[in-house]
């Protein structure tokens, strides 16, 4: 099967085409002006691994539930809400979403082997398409979508 990782490594780590699709390590979005909130939701978990998502701004604070998480937070399938709204305070520029995934060690992993992502823009959302560490390509191993308002 297709080692995503090294596909990236030759492209310097940005996106790369495959079979048709961009696919991202990390999806980076950028602002204009900044976003009061991020609305999530988990859709889909098919992946042996934990799946999980890590989000990052480049300044300012996440507040989820109430909570300052600073600048990134990690949501886990399995202790996250389905649906999350996460308020954002401070003026970022960037957004940074990646899937995380564990392989039974109790450590957030990502950027190995299968890990790759992709995005669909749907019904004012996107839509995230995830592989974890397993190196395939069916993009089915957490899927969920973001809103930012």
């Amino acid at each position: 099967m297709t080692n995503f990782v090294d596909l990236f490594a030759k492209n310097n780590g940005n996106p790369i085409e495959y079979k048709g699709r961009t696919l991202f390590m990390t999806a980076i979005y950028s602002f204009s002006s900044v976003p009061d909130r991020i609305l999530l939701e988990f859709e889909h978990i098919n992946g042996e691994m934990l799946q999980g998502l890590h989000l990052e701004i480049d300044r300012g604070s996440l507040l989820a539930n109430g909570k300052d998480c600073g600048p990134d937070i990690v949501l886990w399938e399995n202790t996250s809400p389905k649906k999350v709204e996460i308020w954002i305070s401070g003026d970022p520029t960037e957004l940074r979403v990646k899937n995380v995934f564990d392989t039974g060690l109790g450590i957030a992993q990502y950027w190995r082997d299968g890990a790759a992502m992709y995005a669909e823009e749907n019904d004012g959302f996107i839509r995230y398409f995830c592989n974890d560490g397993e190196p395939d390509e069916d993009f089915d191993d957490l899927v969920f979508r973001m809103q930012v308002k």
